[in-house]
């Protein structure tokens, strides 16, 4: 392929309901997901990735290599920013949601679960932001070392640096560029309950028939003890997650993506955090 090709970037969310999806895509010619799957700037410090593995280091992305990629593929996902797949030479996005809060609370018991060896598999990162999760939800949202993963995390793959510069991502606001040139730039986006939708529409791209349903996998476990979520829980969580909502709002009204009404939202959540291992106060 030449430059210049039309190429599809697929952002994956961790906790997202894209693992089934990866390994759908994967199945379909002129698409990549592996082996470089993780995008640097998500971490957002370097010293985040100190003392990684070289398992892991053979998987992060690099810009120079990823537009490589891109010049060779017609479809490619990864835990990736949307910057960094429109950098490496990516022509349009598509980016499969999912309800914010029951993101989080997903992330969050799925990284409990995750034992030494694959703390000491990801160095620095590991033994301190996902290490963190061993704590009480509260003290998980509040760490000062869990935001680059907690804090909007849908918005800022999404949004950061597609329209200008993605310099402090701490500090970061959205401003009305960033989001009409995603939605510019964005084919189209399904919530994680229409994976299958999601599916068909890059075979499509790809001008390919579907694969099989997808089966789930990487369901997360609950291993620790019920949690009760009282208001001040709640507020944390709708604070972490109120970039990604507006966000979420402003594909629904752009067309980007099907509507789903606030009640129908609080019940999956509510749902969710019940299946994971939740009470509410």
């Amino acid at each position: 392929m030449t430059a210049g090709h039309d190429c599809l970037g697929i952002p994956h969310l961790v906790k997202g309901g894209g693992t089934a999806v990866r390994d759908a895509v994967e199945q379909l010619p002129g698409s990549y997901t592996a082996p470089l799957y993780f995008d640097r700037q998500q971490f957002c410090t370097d010293g985040l990735l100190d003392g990684v593995s070289d398992e892991i280091q053979a998987i992060l992305v690099d810009d120079d290599a990823y537009r490589d990629v891109v010049r060779t593929h017609r479809v490619v996902m990864g835990h990736v920013s949307s910057a960094t797949l429109v950098r490496a030479g990516c022509t349009s996005l598509a980016i499969q949601v999912r309800e914010p809060r029951s993101r989080l609370l997903s992330l969050y018991r799925y990284w409990q679960a995750q034992d030494e060896t694959q703390l000491d598999r990801w160095g620095t990162w590991g033994r301190t932001v996902v290490a963190a999760a061993r704590q009480p939800l509260e003290d998980f949202l509040t760490s000062q070392t869990t935001w680059p993963a907690t804090d909007n995390a849908l918005a800022r793959q999404a949004l950061g640096g597609v329209a200008t510069p993605y310099v402090d991502p701490l500090h970061w606001t959205p401003s009305p560029d960033d989001f009409d040139r995603f939605v510019e730039l964005l084919d189209f986006a399904e919530w994680s309950s229409a994976s299958n939708e999601f599916v068909r529409r890059v075979a499509a791209h790809l001008g390919q028939p579907p694969p099989p349903p997808l089966q789930r996998v990487n369901v997360t476990a609950v291993t620790a003890a019920v949690q009760v979520i009282d208001q001040p829980l709640h507020d944390a969580l709708d604070r972490l997650t109120g970039l990604d909502t507006r966000l979420l709002a402003f594909l629904v009204d752009s067309g980007k993506l099907p509507d789903k009404s606030a009640g129908s939202l609080d019940l999956e959540f509510e749902q969710t955090a019940t299946r994971l291992g939740f009470t509410f106060a």
